[in-house]
């Protein structure tokens, strides 16, 4: 027989010494704990970390930076992200000139590799500026040019 002693949350019997449970008190106990479980475990929202949440809500930002002109600027991002692209917002992604070099106004990096011109550490983004004169052949850095704008999009790792 049920008992009036029950558990706070899932109304689970708590029986006394005295009491003479029968099969059907048990039947009910373990449906009430296997909807709790699943109701528990099919809720997925209530699974993840903050961590996670954040990447899956903003697994993407965008910013923009005005070139100082030096050879390296670092740009501290909010987050450490897995990888940058960068482009310069005025012009294509490459300039050719008749000198035989090009101009990179692109790059792209990750935590362990990336194209001349920019690179990651953490969550510092380090762009460049290529200073030499350039020469045939040559493939310069045009990602901090004096008062250039550039974009960059930012995405979060796991």
């Amino acid at each position: 027989m049920p008992t009036s002693n029950k558990t706070e949350h899932l109304g689970l019997n708590q029986w006394l010494g005295t009491d003479k449970p029968k099969r059907a008190d048990f039947v009910e106990d373990n449906a009430a704990i296997d909807q709790a479980v699943y109701s528990h475990t099919s809720n997925s929202s209530i699974h993840l970390s903050e961590t996670d949440r954040t990447n899956f809500s903003s697994p993407v930002v965008a910013g923009s930076y005005v070139g100082d002109g030096l050879e390296e600027q670092d740009i501290t991002l909010p987050f450490q992200p897995a990888a940058v692209l960068v482009i310069r917002a005025d012009c294509g992604p490459v300039e050719w000139y008749s000198g035989g070099y090009t101009m990179a106004n692109f790059g792209f990096a990750t935590q362990s590799a990336g194209t001349s011109g920019v690179s990651l550490s953490g969550n510092v983004m380090t762009v460049c500026q290529s200073q030499l004169s350039p020469i045939e052949g040559d493939n310069l850095a045009n990602l901090n040019m004096d008062y250039g704008q550039y974009f960059y999009i930012a995405l979060r790792g796991s």
